[in-house]
């Protein structure tokens, strides 16, 4: 039983990707919350970060770890008029997540963090009123709200629907009624068309569609007694899925404008199809199933596989079962446990490991062992390949599907790691919406970093390990800890390399790179140095002037003489300094990591040096005389030649190999540096 509760949570977490156009209620995984605490929206963010909202807590960011409240509190009082959230929207173009309340709407940026009211004029004539430029959503009950794929943002309160532009500007104000009498709306929900579809209280199911850039509002059906409670479209059905207030759900077609009554099975296939499956319709799957197995003295289901046609392969603690709408057929007996299984719809082939026979593969009604062994516990695809974890989650293999040869993984995981966080000296701050740099006060003695994977269902078992400045040992972290703390940061610019481990417990590869800057001691600022020698060079400068002055009215020949010297000091100023060759040659390594990809770019150069762009561009002409763009072409060709003098291969396999996506580019690029063409050189 805790095996299937477990496959049900997981599951569940695998499939949560709600966007701004759909948002979906969703279970949220990972949080301990009181019953009267419990989620009203969950919506994933384009970071990765979950934003939900309850009774009483205002809204809420969950990182995997902890969870960021933005509410009104004796620090800040009057943050918002209520903390009781009930909607939440993402808006992608402006890094904003919207959200409405028991009295009005806000917007929080997440590159700051700061919140604001979204203010709305009054919608009367009044001249008054609106010269007093009143927010119409100032004690409303925001009930809904979505984001639309242009960007704009739709939301309601009682009847009223408003359609606002990104910048929160009203654009349009709709009115819902049904019968002749005015109804709230309760939920909303953008079609394959983007027709806008809402449900409204002790009403229907009413419709806003765009035609000629004028929306205008069209009646639904509703033949029921109650409200509709929630509007959701399955895009595989083109319908919408629509959750009654007396707990029943219905299937309504708006091609045909007809309903269909659902059962527990088939709301099921519904949220399987549509990749968006709740925990209960999940549980009301697993157990019709369980029950048709039953008859066959065998009802312990362990793993399973969903097919496209809505059946799906079982896994239970002796046999193989095929099950449809109706049906449990039993494929294959005495298999011990059925771990892990997987279906490719390339190869049309089921993949399922079994505790008695070892990787298996049924196809065509066919049992065929691929490799008795039997240590193995979990299987993933991928491509023609199978990834198999052992019972211990240390040991790691790869299992060729079409060659079937077991060999042990030595892939590095490839994980993206984030700093969420962090604590100077006590006090918290949020890292912003594409903050790269961490700037340090430089009285910090204290310094701790929050790390997260944004990886849910295993944020207990990830394992960060952190190092600064690519010096000394990796310090491990236990598994389930996130925080990398260190004191004592050196002054001036940091990198703070970050490692996590995935799900079988490699670590990732290349590390994750995290600017730290403190701030150095007024004396040991660069410009004060700068200024120092500018100051001692324009001493030296005008001594030698007035030097060579005396020589010339003293003798013409101590003028002759004095002009070496003059040139001798001309080519010292022009030699390059120690700083100026360490930030040449970490120029270059960072532009030959990265000479096969075509898209490395001067801003992902710039980040890699921990500079911003143009930084980078004056440095670079100062030190080569050479832009950014042309520095990094230049490696790449002299990688090239380099190529071209040493091995065999062709021009076209070098020029994929030094990261140029054309080769008649290449060639261009080639004679203009060299004078001649490649294949000539």
């Amino acid at each position: 039983m805790k095996r299937y509760v477990l496959l049900v949570l997981l599951s569940a977490c695998m499939k949560l990707s709600v966007s701004a156009q759909d948002p979906r209620l969703q279970t949220l995984p990972q949080l301990e919350l009181s019953s009267t605490e419990q989620p009203v929206q969950v919506v994933q963010d384009d970071e990765g970060f979950l934003w939900y909202g309850t009774n009483g807590t205002g809204l809420c960011r969950f990182d995997g770890y902890e969870s960021e409240m933005f509410r009104s509190d004796r620090q800040r009082p009057h943050l918002l008029l209520s903390n009781d959230v009930l909607c939440i929207a993402e808006q992608k173009d402006n890094a904003e997540i919207w959200f409405g309340t028991k009295d009005g709407a806000y917007i929080l940026n997440k590159h700051d963090y700061s919140i604001r009211p979204i203010v709305v004029g009054p919608s009367s004539d009044d001249q008054q009123a609106a010269t007093a430029q009143s927010n119409e959503l100032a004690d409303k009950r925001i009930t809904c709200m979505l984001t639309a794929r242009d960007g704009s943002v739709w939301l309601s309160y009682r009847n009223q629907l408003l359609h606002l532009s990104a910048s929160a500007e009203l654009l349009e104000r709709f009115e819902t009624s049904w019968n002749g009498k005015n109804r709230s709306i309760v939920s909303l929900c953008f079609d394959d068309g983007d027709a806008l579809w809402m449900g409204l209280w002790n009403g229907g199911i009413v419709s806003l569609r765009e035609t000629k850039g004028k929306w205008s509002l069209e009646n639904g059906e509703w033949r029921r007694s109650d409200y509709p409670a929630k509007v959701e479209w399955i895009a595989s059905r083109k319908a919408l899925l629509v959750a009654s207030s007396d707990g029943s759900s219905l299937l309504y077609d708006p091609q045909t404008k007809s309903m269909e009554l659902l059962n527990e099975y088939e709301i099921s296939q519904l949220s399987i199809d549509n990749q968006t499956p709740p925990s209960a319709s999940r549980k009301e799957w697993v157990d019709s199933i369980m029950r048709k197995m039953a008859p066959h003295n065998d009802s312990d289901v362990l793993s399973w596989a969903v097919l496209k046609d809505g059946r799906a392969y079982v896994g239970s603690y002796h046999s193989l079962f095929l099950c449809d709408h109706e049906h449990v057929e039993r494929l294959e007996g005495d298999l011990g446990k059925v771990r892990s299984m997987a279906y490719s719809e390339r190869l049309q082939t089921l993949f399922f490991l079994s505790r008695a026979r070892g990787i298996c593969a049924w196809k065509n009604q066919e049992l065929k062992v691929l490799c008795d062994t039997t240590t193995y516990r979990y299987l993933q695809l991928q491509a023609d390949t199978a990834l198999l974890l052992s019972d211990g989650l240390t040991n790691v293999s790869q299992f060729n599907l079409r060659t079937h040869q077991l060999t042990t993984d030595t892939m590095a995981a490839d994980l993206r790691i984030l700093s969420t966080a962090y604590i100077f000296d006590g006090k918290k701050h949020l890292v912003g919406y594409g903050q790269r740099v961490i700037t340090v006060p430089r009285e910090t003695e204290l310094v701790e970093i929050y790390l997260s994977t944004l990886d849910y269902e295993r944020a207990s078992r990830v394992q960060f390990a952190y190092r600064l400045n690519d010096g000394g040992a990796w310090t491990e972290l236990p598994a389930g800890e996130h925080i990398a703390k260190f004191t004592h940061l050196p002054a001036g610019s940091n990198q703070l390399q970050v490692r996590a481990t995935d799900a079988y417990g490699r670590w990732s590869a290349p590390v994750t790179v995290i600017c730290l800057v403190r701030p150095k001691a007024w004396y040991a600022q660069p410009w004060l140095w700068l200024l120092l020698a500018a100051v001692l060079l324009a001493a030296i400068y005008y001594y030698i002037k007035v030097r060579a002055k005396k020589r010339s009215a003293a003798s013409p020949s101590e003028e002759a003489d004095a002009q070496p010297t003059s040139e001798a000091e001309e080519q010292a100023d022009n030699t390059i300094s120690v700083a100026d060759k360490e930030f040449y040659d970490k120029a270059v390594a960072a532009v030959l990591a990265n000479i096969t990809n075509s898209a490395y770019s001067v801003d992902a150069l710039a980040s890699d040096l921990c500079m911003s762009r143009a930084n980078l561009y004056r440095k670079m002409r100062t030190i080569m005389g050479l832009t950014p763009t042309d520095f990094i072409r230049n490696q790449r060709l002299e990688r090239a030649a380099h190529l071209l003098r040493t091995t065999s291969h062709s021009v076209n396999e070098i020029a994929d190999m030094v990261g140029f996506s054309y080769a008649s580019y290449f060639t261009k690029c080639f004679k203009d540096k060299y004078g001649v063409l490649p294949k000539d050189y």
